[in-house]
């Protein structure tokens, strides 16, 4: 069920709890790291692995082999909330408050436990414990709201104890003798035998999950995340709205509404920021990699959902990655490339999905070399749909084609920003965010590099001993600059010094920067030697430059058009660049009874 923010900070029940309340406004306290390390989470398993995906629907809880598309059990409850699954028991809240355990071999229920609340808000299990975090009534005499711990002995589904909490709690973590639990902008560490709270560390959000991956305890929101074991803060800056934060392991916190936009992110062993990360959004699967400073980096892949349906919950694994679409289908993909490579059909309407065992070897994933020409097709298949709900990877792909520095990619930006893609205008909402992107400077570069380059490039166009690259500069130029750069690249043109070579890569970087800034400087270029045959055949900077021309002539360019035009009637224009200019030159505008300037009727 999908539970609202305004739940996750209801007024619970507290009578009868033996220990003292959880607060958020007390001092951090005890040494969170050394806890996370000090626990043992080495586990037995109860049963041979066995891979399932587990499908939440509204009245029942279905077991597929993804191998075999084969049923292996359905067992008829009314699933109310998140579920968690472990190597022996499938754990799912049914309405009534109460938890129930499924054996995973054959669906039989093995115990039901009674919870204390009316709604859990989240849930985590070991082998030997679960442990959930629930909210209750709101009373109006209260005047701070409650929230309780409960811990589940998975051997016969006894509460072992119970503990409140006057803080909004979050989804906790359990790994072997401790419990995590989110209260408010803190995590705190609790005693699995009792309770009793251990140690606490502040954090510098309000933290909504924690979560065990890779060995290691994380904590953290939709964009940024906590290593608690090393105590080190990273901001993940995803943007795209607002995502559940999931980890290496691709645990699923249940069928919520939320859940259809996530993020896996893999967790670094050495307590750095991910490198890899896959976003689900709804009908849309992108897979990028982020950099240093947890900025995307490259878009590896896109999948495409058909037929407008989404997805309500994945998994990230060595070689595939599997989706479970809300008919019930189930969709594995390649983690290379994103290729759909297997399906099963779908059935019921399919409201939240669990995992388990489909990589019981955890071997780390790669992700390959993307393929530009294949992403680049997807992007525009995503980009040229107006569906509000794909807003999220949208801008993702967007943001992260506009700081990877290809031109190709920029120029999909620049299209989404203008007429739309694919004859498609975009939404107003994806509009927007591509017009403020376009007002950025683009490519990875910050602000101190881009002044640098700048300088070095005024410095490249002085005469006297070079001790820079022009061609160098000039690709950085494109991967990393914005529109004031373009004056700086466009004086290397006339620069007497640079051999044609370096001329026509300073060309090539006007004409992928794309600006108009740069249509005037290339025009008197094209003025200045398309009658030289020299200039024409020493390199290729003068079909650079007319390419650049051509592009902003179809655009609606008048100095662009009027160059050209100039240029194509010209006797004395070198043949061979006549021939190119006719081949590349926009026809002429006709005027017809249309363009005719007519009086408003009265």
């Amino acid at each position: 069920m999908s539970i609202p923010r305004t739940f996750l900070s209801c007024v619970l029940l507290a009578a009868g709890c033996a220990v003292s309340p959880l607060r958020a406004d007390v001092a951090a306290h005890g040494n969170l790291p050394a806890e996370v390390k000090a626990t043992d989470h080495a586990t037995a398993r109860r049963t041979e692995p066995r891979p399932q995906v587990i499908l939440l629907e509204p009245r029942t809880v279905r077991a597929i082999d993804p191998r075999t598309a084969v049923e292996q059990w359905a067992r008829r409850l009314p699933v109310n909330g998140h579920g968690a699954v472990t190597s022996a028991w499938v754990l799912v809240p049914v309405r009534g408050h109460r938890l129930v355990a499924l054996d995973r071999r054959n669906g039989e229920v093995g115990w039901v436990a009674d919870l204390p609340g009316e709604v859990v808000v989240g849930l985590a299990a070991s082998e030997r414990y679960a442990v959930l975090t629930v909210a209750g009534r709101r009373f109006r005499y209260e005047r701070k709201d409650f929230g309780r711990v409960v811990l589940v002995d998975l051997s016969d589904g006894t509460v072992r104890w119970a503990r409140r909490s006057r803080a909004r709690l979050g989804v906790p973590a359990i790994r072997g003798r401790r419990v995590f639990v989110p209260v408010g902008t803190a995590v705190a560490a609790l005693r699995v035998a009792d309770g009793r709270e251990v140690a606490r560390a502040a954090m510098p959000v309000v933290v909504r999950r924690a979560d065990v991956a890779r060995g290691t305890v994380v904590a953290g929101t939709g964009t940024t995340w906590v290593d608690l074991e090393a105590a080190h803060y990273r901001p993940l800056r995803i943007g795209g709205g607002e995502a559940a934060f999931l980890t290496d392991h691709g645990v699923d916190p249940g069928p919520a509404e939320d859940e259809r936009i996530a993020w896996w992110v893999r967790v670094a062993e050495d307590g750095s920021t991910p490198r890899e990360g896959v976003l689900l959004a709804r009908g849309a699967v992108v897979a990028v990699r982020f950099d240093a400073r947890g900025e995307p980096d490259r878009v590896h892949w896109i999948h495409n959902a058909r037929d407008g349906l989404e997805y309500v919950g994945f998994h990230v694994g060595r070689r595939r990655v599997v989706l479970v679409r809300e008919d019930g289908a189930i969709v594995q993909l390649d983690t290379a490339d994103g290729s759909e490579v297997d399906a099963i059909a779908g059935g019921p309407p399919v409201r939240g999905a669990l995992f388990a065992d489909l990589d019981p070897d955890d071997r780390p994933v790669r992700l390959s070399r993307p393929d530009p020409d294949k992403v680049r097709a997807r992007a525009e298949a995503l980009l040229a749909r107006t569906d509000p709900r794909l807003l999220p990877a949208q801008r993702l792909v967007l943001r992260t084609f506009w700081r990877d520095g290809s031109p190709g990619h920029r120029a999909l930006v620049e299209a989404v920003a203008g007429r739309g893609v694919r004859g498609r205008p975009a939404s107003p909402e994806l509009r927007a965010y591509a017009l403020d992107l376009r007002a950025r400077p683009w490519g990875r570069a910050g602000r101190d590099e881009r002044r640098r380059l700048a300088e070095r490039l005024v410095a490249a166009a002085e005469p006297g001993p070079r001790s820079e690259d022009v061609a160098t500069l000039a690709r950085r130029a494109v991967s990393d600059g914005d529109p004031s750069l373009v004056p700086a690249v466009a004086a290397l043109l006339e620069a007497p010094h640079l051999p044609p070579g370096d001329v026509e890569e300073v060309a090539r970087a006007l004409r992928d920067m794309d600006r108009v800034e740069g249509v005037e400087p290339a025009a008197q270029f094209v003025l200045r030697y398309h009658a030289d045959p020299r200039v024409v055949v020493a390199s290729r900077a003068m079909e650079h430059l007319v390419d650049h021309l051509a592009r902003w002539a179809e655009r609606g360019n008048a100095r662009a058009r009027e160059v050209l035009d100039f240029v194509a009637a010209d006797p004395l224009t070198d043949r061979s660049l006549l021939a190119y200019i006719a081949a590349r030159r926009p026809a002429p505008v006709v005027a017809t009874a249309s363009h005719e300037r007519r009086e408003p009727i009265p």
